[in-house]
């Protein structure tokens, strides 16, 4: 028991020894999502893929509940830009974009280009999924605010990138989306 405390004293005062002044704050990564608000990017692919619907209908209330542990699937429309490219801010406070694409290594790493992507809901009938007409269907809005009628149409339309806070108010991070609306 006695050796134990020791050991312990002995962790406290090696912990003292580091200076708290030297500590210095630092981003994780070098990408700085805020100069591409407001930049426009080719849509390069649009697929329909099968994704685990988290909003399940309750049958008694009509309405989406989450539910972490839900194993339904759901189909959705999803639209891919091309990859961005590197941003330049000049010491005059203008951005330049180059021809180089960003890249980062993923976990296994492989080299990724950053590409942003959205996802629109479909709707289950009795023929099938659907894009619904519906005032708050989100891909019906989207598209028209493109200007197309059917969804293969979306391929080469150019989109506008926004920035978007973290959800969480103890993460500092930006991220990059699609406006939609």
């Amino acid at each position: 028991m006695e050796q134990e405390n020791q050991e312990d004293t002995n962790l406290v005062k090696s912990e003292s020894e580091f200076n708290l002044n030297d500590l210095k704050v630092k981003e994780s990564s070098s990408f700085d999502a805020s100069l591409y608000e407001g930049q426009r990017l080719k849509i390069e692919k649009i697929e329909m893929i099968e994704v685990i619907d988290k909003f399940p209908i309750d049958a008694n209330t009509g309405k989406g509940i989450y539910d972490a542990n839900s194993t339904l699937t759901k189909k959705v429309v999803e639209i891919t830009t091309e990859p961005l490219k590197k941003a330049i801010k000049t010491s005059e406070g203008v951005i330049n974009f180059t021809s180089e694409d960003v890249e980062f290594n993923d976990k296994e790493g492989n080299v990724k280009k950053i590409q942003i992507s959205h996802r629109f809901n479909l709707q289950k009938g009795e023929d099938g999924w659907f894009i619904s007409k519906h005032p708050k269907a989100s891909l019906w809005a989207f598209m028209r605010k493109i200007g197309v009628q059917d969804v293969l149409e979306l391929k080469d339309k150019y989109v506008t990138l926004t920035t978007t806070p973290s959800k969480d108010p103890e993460d500092d991070k930006i991220y990059l989306n699609i406006v939609t609306k």
